[in-house]
């Protein structure tokens, strides 16, 4: 008997992928296309960590009439569970939004991004604990690509 217990998954793998699939063709992100070693593998833990997020269901991506990317948070901003964070598409709002954040700031160059695309404040990303903060980084570092 395994003292570590299972996470039930809510999503098939194959399932989580076609997701995660949605929002890589839409905004023509692929693996191949990058060139130095670090930042692919970085890219490619990413990969897998958005596709265990969507299997947990903390991360929706569809594609209706438009792309819907959102985030089920687990602890909410005041403790309350179930709070759905929508995203919006990529802008140059967002993008011009990181401005003020030195290129070697990733991670604050990333909050505020992610801000912006979710229509909340910077300060209430910085508040974000554990697998709530790791979709966002997720997310993040994949929109650093486009």
């Amino acid at each position: 008997m395994s003292i570590f217990k299972k996470k039930e998954n809510k999503l098939s793998k194959e399932d989580a992928e076609t997701q995660l699939q949605i929002l890589l063709d839409y905004y023509e992100i692929d693996i191949e296309d990058v060139k130095v070693t670090d930042a692919k593998n970085g890219l490619e833990q990413t990969i897998d960590k958005t596709i265990k997020h969507i299997r947990r269901g903390r991360l929706e991506i569809t594609m209706g009439d438009k792309l819907s990317v959102i985030q089920t948070m687990q602890q909410g901003k005041g403790g309350e569970t179930s709070e759905k964070i929508p995203y919006g598409i990529l802008k140059g709002e967002s993008k011009i939004a990181m401005k003020d954040k030195k290129g070697e700031d990733f991670h604050g160059r990333l909050y505020v991004m992610m801000a912006s695309l979710g229509n909340i404040n910077e300060n209430d990303i910085k508040k974000f604990e554990g697998l709530d903060l790791s979709v966002v980084e997720c997310l993040g570092a994949l929109f650093l690509n486009v």
